[in-house]
C-alpha cells in the first residue's frame, strides 16, 4: 500500500482555502493488474504534489510552475443585460424633461395660488357681511327703529354714526366720489351713486364700511335704505369689485342683505364677472359667492 499525504488549506490565495492547515494520511492499494485508466488516475494521485481540500470539498491542485486552464483562469462574471451598453439619458433629454415639468408646475401652482386667494376673499366677505348684519340688528334693537328711519335722506354721517359703537371706527371721512377720493379710506371713484354723500369709514379690524343713505324716514314707499359699499381689506391693493370690494344693501323688511338676481335693477346687466370691470360689471357678487358658492 502506497501513502498518500494531504494537505488542506495552508494559506492558500488562489483557491481562497481555510488557513488553518491539518494533515489526513490513507492508504491506496497498489496499482500492478488495474486497469490501465484506473492505474492512471492512482498514479495521478501518488504524484509529489501537494493537494487541498476547497471550500466546495472538491480536491484540486495548488498551482506552481505548471499552469492549467483549471488554475489559471478565473470565472468572468457577466451582467444578465448580456453585452448591452447601459442605458442613460442625454442632457437634451434631460433638459427638455425639465422644461416640461417646470411648465407644469406653473400652470399649477398658479391655478392653486388663485382658488386660495379667491377662498381667503370669500372668507373676509363672510365676515364683513356677519358683522354688519349683527350691528344692524344691535341698532335697530336699541334704538327701536330700523337705522333707516332714523336718519333723513342722503344723511350718510348719520347713518354711519349709528353703527360707531360697534364697530369701533378707526377714522371717519365725509366725501362725494365725483368730486374726489376719501384717502385711505377708499381711495377711488368707482363707487355706487357718485354725485351723493357718503361717508367712508375704517374700522379696527381693517374693514371699510362706506354708508350711503338712500330714503330715509319720511319714504314709505322703498324698501331700500341704504347701499353699504365694503372693502375687505381696507385701502391696500387689489381694490376691485368681485375680488375685495362688494356692495351690500339694508332693507326695512329684510335687513342686511346681498343683492340677489331679482333686485337687478337693469336686467341686461352682468351678474358678477368676477373681478372683471369695474362696479356695475360685479356689484353682485356678494350674493354669488355667499350663497351660491
Amino acid at each position: 500500500m502506497l501513502k498518500y499525504r494531504i494537505m488542506e488549506g495552508k494559506n492558500l490565495k488562489e483557491d481562497n482555502m481555510i488557513k488553518n492547515s491539518s494533515r489526513v494520511d490513507f492508504s491506496l492499494p497498489e496499482t500492478n493488474g488495474l486497469p490501465r485508466s484506473l492505474r492512471s488516475v492512482l498514479n495521478l494521485l501518488q504524484a509529489p504534489q501537494t493537494r487541498a481540500f476547497s471550500p466546495s470539498g472538491l480536491i484540486r491542485p495548488r498551482c506552481f510552475a505548471i499552469r492549467t486552464r483549471l488554475c489559471s483562469v478565473r470565472p468572468q462574471f457577466r451582467s444578465h443585460k448580456g453585452r448591452g451598453k447601459r442605458a442613460a439619458f442625454t442632457l437634451a433629454e434631460v433638459l427638455i424633461t425639465l422644461g416640461i415639468i417646470g411648465v407644469v408646475a406653473a400652470m399649477t401652482i398658479a391655478s392653486l395660488v388663485t382658488k386660495f386667494q379667491h377662498k381667503a376673499e370669500v372668507s373676509a366677505l363672510k365676515k364683513a357681511y356677519s358683522a354688519l348684519s349683527q350691528a344692524y340688528l344691535q341698532v335697530t334693537n336699541e334704538y327701536g327703529q330700523m337705522p333707516g328711519e332714523l336718519c333723513l335722506t342722503n344723511d350718510s354721517q348719520c347713518l354711519g354714526d349709528l353703527f360707531e359703537n360697534k364697530f369701533k371706527y378707526l377714522s371717519r371721512t365725509l366725501w362725494v366720489p365725483n368730486s374726489g377720493v376719501a384717502q385711505g379710506c377708499w381711495e377711488s371713484n368707482d363707487i355706487s351713486m357718485g354725485s351723493e354723500s357718503h361717508y367712508c369709514t375704517v374700522t379696527e379690524d381693517g374693514i371699510v364700511y362706506d354708508f350711503d343713505m338712500e330714503f330715509g324716514s319720511g319714504v314709505n314707499n322703498k324698501d331700500r335704505e341704504a347701499i353699504v359699499s365694503i372693502d375687505i381689506n381696507g385701502a391696500k391693493k387689489p381694490n376691485i369689485w368681485g375680488r375685495d370690494r362688494y356692495m351690500l344693501i339694508m332693507s326695512k323688511s329684510r335687513g342686511v342683505i346681498a343683492p340677489s338676481r331679482d333686485e337687478k335693477i337693469n336686467p341686461g346687466e352682468p351678474f358678477c364677472n368676477k373681478g372683471k370691470g369695474g362696479f356695475y360689471n360685479n356689484k353682485y357678487c356678494a350674493y354669488q359667492y355667499l350663497f351660491e358658492e
